[in-house]
């Protein structure tokens, strides 16, 4: 019983013999609060690329202009980006059909701005809607949501764009073999 003795003693363990070929093995239970340890808010950066934060209330928070081209993509795009998220993925394999959890994708809130967006894709939902060059920053709430969004049931999604004035013109263009894009800001 010696070395079952030293090894209660060095870890968190308690062992209990009932019978010589078998021992119960289980965690020891500490009531004082001073073997407890305190951790400091834990927030995680760069989840899964650059430009992509988890924060500690559960909001996942994307900037578009961090974040690099994920394994698979041809560029970067904010939805497929989402559907890289635990728990976010497209049953049909649409960019804009978005299912989180379970949900439809007509359960999700949408907004650009503010606006709510009805329809996020074009070519049959194949292609994003929207500009990962011209959205600023992107927030993910799939936990459940403040009231003042009112009816993102699965998640919302709100996507931001630059307030700030441009001091010249500046614009640019992107072409893939199924997609172009071009934008400007004035």
């Amino acid at each position: 019983m010696g070395i079952l003795q030293y090894l209660e003693d060095e870890t968190g363990l308690v062992f209990q013999q009932i019978s010589n070929s078998n021992i119960i093995v289980r965690a020891r239970f500490a009531n004082d609060l001073s073997s407890t340890q305190f951790l400091d808010e834990v927030v995680v950066v760069n989840y899964l690329t650059k430009g992509i934060s988890l924060k500690n209330d559960g909001i996942i928070r994307l900037q578009p202009k961090q974040f690099g081209i994920l394994p698979g993509l041809i560029e970067p795009d904010v939805l497929q980006t989402i559907q890289s998220l635990p728990g976010i993925m497209s049953v049909d394999e649409r960019v804009s059909n978005l299912n989180v959890r379970g949900g439809t994708h007509d359960q999700n809130l949408i907004l650009w701005d503010g606006i709510k967006m009805y329809q996020s894709g074009h070519f049959f939902g194949l292609i994003s809607a929207f500009n990962p060059y011209l959205t600023e920053d992107v927030i993910v709430s799939k936990n459940g949501a403040s009231a003042m969004y009112g009816d993102g049931v699965s998640s919302i999604i709100d996507m931001r764009s630059s307030n700030e004035l441009q001091a010249k013109f500046s614009g640019g263009a992107g072409l893939n073999l199924i997609s172009a894009d071009a934008y400007t800001k004035v």
